[in-house]
């Protein structure tokens, strides 16, 4: 053994004498009364085992009982969360026919709606047939009348809209007389000429008279 090894300095410090070799140690130590001393260097594995013999089969038999215990412990824990799968899988196939089930009921519901509204359209429409073969002769009695009514009253607006834009010419024009607008009654004159010769004012007037009269006609042969 070396010198200055640590051994060798803690023998040195202890009074011991340091020698170079292991078993100079162990026989120094021996001497001294510092022990047990056992060679293992000299002891086989077989006789270690012998020596505690009594320590190693408990020991054995308690890790093979870890080893077991551990076991099916992951085996119940594998188990148990196999189980909560299933019984997840089986919950949400439940919640899932429930749902199909509210499905197919609103839609029967909906299907029986529409068959009562049907039938009572039907029905209504059966009410109908009758009064719509009155209604249609009715509505031959009046549709020409009401052709003709329309028709008048169409031609009477464009002649009103003619005849308020030409009043409306001859307004602004008296008012840049009175004004002495010289501008103003050039402008306004210019426009009356131009309205004179897009119509008549006096056969619109006339016009106007029989639209009317065969206006009120036709109303009075829809109120009888």
């Amino acid at each position: 053994m070396p010198r200055d090894c640590p051994a060798a300095t803690a023998s040195h410090s202890a009074g011991w004498h340091a020698p170079v070799a292991y078993q100079a140690v162990r026989l120094n130590l021996q001497q001294q009364n510092i022990g047990p001393w056992v060679d293992y260097g000299k002891v086989s594995i077989r006789e270690v085992i012998a020596d505690h013999l009594a320590f190693v089969i408990p020991g054995l038999i308690l890790g093979l009982l870890l080893i077991v215990l551990t076991f099916k412990l992951n085996h119940s824990r594998l188990s148990l969360r196999a189980l909560a799968i299933q019984q997840q899988e089986t919950l949400q196939l439940h919640q899932q026919a429930k749902l199909d089930l509210e499905k197919s009921n609103s839609q029967l519901t909906n299907t029986l709606e529409k068959l009562h509204q049907e039938e009572a359209r039907l029905v209504q429409s059966e009410k109908l047939a009758t009064v719509g073969q009155v209604a249609a002769g009715v509505a031959h009695e009046i549709n020409n009348p009401i052709g003709f009514i329309m028709s008048n009253l169409s031609t009477l607006q464009d002649y009103l809209k003619y005849m308020t834009r030409l009043t409306t010419a001859r307004w602004q024009y008296q008012k840049a007389t009175e004004s002495k607008d010289a501008q103003g009654v050039l402008k306004w004159s210019s426009r009356i000429d131009k309205l004179l010769v897009e119509d008549d004012p006096e056969f619109i007037i006339e016009d106007g008279d029989t639209l009317i009269e065969e206006s009120l006609r036709g109303a009075l042969r829809i109120k009888k």
